[in-house]
């Protein structure tokens, strides 16, 4: 189960997870399993803006600050570099 706050803060750790990888991708020599990391991060900050840009529940996504299905959101949660999530 999720919530509005809890996407936030997972939100916000992910940043600052990925400013870490990103910082020691530039000052130690890069390696398969640091890609990996990177790429898993990514992923994982995707999975969290998706979750925060869809305000509702549906299928096994449930979001305990919006309970109810929205027909006018059943569509797919599509993202593209530099979308403004606040649409």
């Amino acid at each position: 189960m999720r919530s509005d706050k809890w996407l936030e803060r997972a939100a916000r750790r992910m940043q600052m997870i990925r400013e870490e990888i990103r910082e020691y991708y530039w000052n130690f020599q890069v390696n398969g399993d640091l890609l990996e990391l990177r790429n898993v991060a990514l992923v994982a900050d995707l999975i969290i803006e998706s979750a925060r840009r869809r305000p509702e529940s549906r299928g096994l996504y449930f979001n305990l600050d919006h309970p109810a299905h929205e027909q006018r959101l059943a569509k797919d949660t599509v993202m593209a570099r530099g979308d403004d999530p606040s649409v």
